[in-house]
């Protein structure tokens, strides 16, 4: 078979991420699943899901992130998929449990070091969020009120410090899409434009433009991407994938670029 002009082959980097999820994915939806088990013992349920990322750590993962964001925090080295992977068999396990216990495991999951352990009590709380507004936004805002403070420079190097590798890896389009959009508003939100829960992404879109230095092609490409792999039943094609990593790495590179001229900006005003 010839190789098509857009093809490209991957980084050793990019395919040793590749294999090291394929070899552990199955073993973290089984995770997911087992968790199901402590639901009603949240000290235990932690131990349990910290015990279980420390297995799927991958230690040049862990590495690279501290390395990229020294000030990111504890982190367990666990790649995307495979924290996704844990949410999606945990998910499937849970499926009719009362949102009551769900918040009462976030909240410890809240208090644990490791991040990954903070952002699996987030996804807990996104699926929440429908039928349990008000709690979920309440201890979403508690959370948001604890956390180290950080300044804006430090909020968007922790976005960074997330590889795009794990996007790469992601061996479903439609799944990489969705989260390098999800991603990009992580980043728009560490720059100090969170999206509001009533926002749909093309009012975001236009709010983020006016008030960012961000340009309209990139944003507005990895939008539209995300509005067809979210909301249209129709195939996301592994090219639609690269080309919302390539806009969502231009959009870091837009936002790392004014977060630079803004501080160059203060600095020389106070000089």
């Amino acid at each position: 078979m010839t190789t098509t002009a857009t093809e490209r082959p991957a980084s050793e980097v990019t395919a040793r991420a590749v294999a090291f999820v394929a070899a552990h994915r199955q073993e973290a939806e089984g995770l997911g699943r087992s968790l199901a088990d402590t639901v009603h013992d949240p000290d235990a349920f932690a131990r349990e899901l910290e015990s279980g990322f420390e297995r799927l750590a991958d230690p040049d993962y862990q590495e690279g992130e501290q390395r990229i964001a020294p000030g990111l925090g504890p982190v367990l080295g666990v790649r995307w998929p495979l924290n996704a992977a844990v949410a999606r068999g945990f998910r499937g396990a849970t499926k009719g449990q009362s949102p009551t216990t769900l918040l009462y495991l976030a909240d410890r999951l809240f208090r644990s070091e490791p991040l990954e352990m903070r952002w699996f009590a987030f996804g807990i709380l996104e699926r929440l969020v429908p039928d349990e507004p008000e709690r979920a936004w309440q201890l979403l805002r508690r959370a948001a009120r604890e956390a180290v403070p950080t300044t804006p420079r430090e909020a968007l190097a922790d976005v960074l410090g997330e590889t795009l590798d794990d996007l790469r890896a992601e061996q479903d389009p439609r799944r990489a899409v969705i989260a390098a959009y999800a991603r990009m508003e992580r980043a728009l939100a560490a720059a100090g434009l969170p999206r509001t829960p009533s926002e749909a992404p093309e009012e975001y879109l236009d709010r983020a433009l006016d008030a960012v230095e961000l340009s309209s092609r990139a944003a507005g490409r990895l939008t539209a991407l995300f509005a067809w792999a979210r909301f249209s039943v129709h195939d996301v094609r592994p090219e639609m994938k690269d080309e919302a990593i390539e806009t969502l790495e231009q959009v870091h590179h837009e936002l790392a670029t004014a977060e630079t001229a803004r501080e160059a900006q203060l600095a020389g005003a106070h000089a």
